[in-house]
């Protein structure tokens, strides 16, 4: 394809995907060692979009992803030594690459060992640069396999070397291009051609646009889809700001989770008794505020007040989401990391050990419907690990009503099979369920979990395998 004709859509920063496993068939021949290749020039921008597998509905697929006042927070001080002090995305090493790379293919697989039966370990990305530090020969890949981070390796076949060290990526949380399908498209195996692959949706169908002209979309990895066919969407990014307490959580706060929310001077006992109330003593609290609480009735246990006292008055307690700090389980270290999701309050806490370094909202599984349907969209509890990160991935599955293909899910991380945190960008409905299953997630908030959860992915790579040797983050669903 000619970049000429196109108007190309690049978002610097570093995102993921799976892709499908091809062979890296040998051939015989002269081969020439990586780094004596003709170099390309390091593009300006780097392309978004992506293809991972199904969060709310499918597993990955094996073969592509096997306090100033009482009780109020401040942020904690970003910086060395501070609990909770903002995360680096990607692994350190001290080891220095040969140069920087990019794939003649939109995505590969990473092996432990340069070999193709070998184990997986995770994926690059076309338009995501990465160092390489090493090249041998090894059987599966004619051109010799390229060591690409700590028990990393890819076919060298498709890989290109670089003549500059890439920019550093992007703090965007979300530096996608998205279009909506507002009318069932084909999709095509080319710009002009006739032949099709398959079909697209008008409900709830987003894709992520590598390049663009006038009449044709490419969407990743490879699809083609007619412009006449697409809308642009305006990603959703929500005024929720996350606490940060910096490791000491000494009193509970809630999050107001509705819109124009009353505060009653007066607990109210009736309807008669709210309307008794002055309007000028009422006030209101806006969605996403976070406040210290006064105290609750019936007094006792927190978690089952039905009203909880505010300074501003008194709100029932299922308009809001209550923090609190929670008891360690006993199988997780004292200095280990972990995450807490609260599916009665909707919140997720991520803990150093016994400390509280970051909280915000959620949206986990609205279970079943009306009828009885659905409880396959309920948040599993239990104690987990995570299993399988990607920078963002491709999540579609259902029929019906149910039916949807979302492209470049931010931030995803599986912990339970196909249930897995991640970012959104097409609903606001944190602090309530509403997802058919994952742990849904403001993008920032989503980057920034991402980034702090174990295993840190190396640099330039898309998606990473947790396992023994890099093992994931805990994660605790509660009830």
């Amino acid at each position: 394809m000619k970049a000429t004709w196109m108007t190309r859509v690049c978002a610097v920063g570093l995102t993921a995907a799976a892709a499908a496993v091809v062979s890296c068939s040998a051939s015989s021949g002269e081969q020439r060692p990586l780094s004596e290749r003709r170099p390309s020039v390091v593009a300006q921008g780097v392309r978004g979009g992506a293809a991972a597998s199904e969060g709310d509905v499918e597993a990955p697929d094996a073969a592509v992803a096997p306090t100033s006042e009482a009780g109020s927070v401040e942020p904690a001080a970003a910086g060395e030594g501070v609990v909770g002090a903002a995360p680096s995305a990607v692994e350190a090493t001290v080891e220095a690459p040969l140069y920087w790379a990019d794939l003649t293919t939109p995505s590969r697989p990473i092996y432990a060992r340069p070999e193709e039966l070998e184990e997986y370990v995770g994926t690059l990305r076309e338009g995501f640069p990465f160092p390489v530090y090493e090249e041998v020969e090894g059987p599966g890949c004619r051109e010799g396999w390229a060591k690409v981070g700590p028990r990393g390796w890819v076919c060298g076949q498709f890989v290109k070397r670089l003549e500059a060290t890439p920019p550093p990526p992007s703090d965007d949380p979300l530096p996608w291009t998205y279009m909506t399908v507002f009318k069932d498209t084909e999709i095509h195996d080319g710009p002009r051609k006739s032949l099709t692959t398959g079909k697209l949706r008008k409900r709830k169908s987003i894709v992520s646009v590598i390049e663009q002209d006038k009449q044709w979309v490419r969407a990743y990895p490879d699809q083609w889809l007619k412009k006449r066919d697409l809308i642009p969407k305006p990603a959703r990014f929500s005024s929720l700001e996350a606490l940060q307490p910096g490791g000491k959580l000494e009193a509970p706060v809630v999050y107001v989770r509705y819109n124009h929310v009353t505060a009653w001077p007066e607990r109210p006992e009736s309807d008669a008794h709210r309307r008794k109330m002055p309007k000028k003593s009422r006030a209101e609290v806006k969605r996403f505020s976070v406040h210290p609480i006064v105290s609750s009735w019936p007094e006792g246990e927190l978690a089952r007040a039905d009203w909880v006292q505010l300074p501003e008055g008194w709100v029932e307690h299922w308009r809001l989401a209550v923090v609190e700090s929670a008891a360690r389980p006993g199988s997780i270290g004292e200095g280990e990391k972990w995450l807490r999701v609260d599916l009665s309050e909707q919140t997720i806490t991520a803990y150093e050990g016994d400390a509280p370094v970051y909280v915000t909202l959620v949206s986990t599984g609205k279970g079943a419907d009306k009828t009885g349907e659905g409880e396959d969209k309920d948040t599993p509890t239990g104690l987990f690990r995570i299993t399988n990160k990607q920078r963002s991935g491709r999540m579609s599955g259902g029929s019906g009503e149910s039916y949807h293909y979302l492209s470049d899910v931010p931030w995803v991380q599986y912990f339970n099979g196909g249930i897995a945190l991640h970012g959104v960008y097409w609903h606001n409905a944190l602090g309530w369920p509403h997802s058919n299953g994952c742990v849904n997630l403001a993008p920032k908030d989503a980057k920034w979990l991402f980034d702090w959860t174990e295993a840190t992915l190396p640099a330039g790579w898309y998606t990473l395998m947790t396992d023994a040797e890099r093992p994931g983050t805990w994660v605790v669903v509660a009830p």
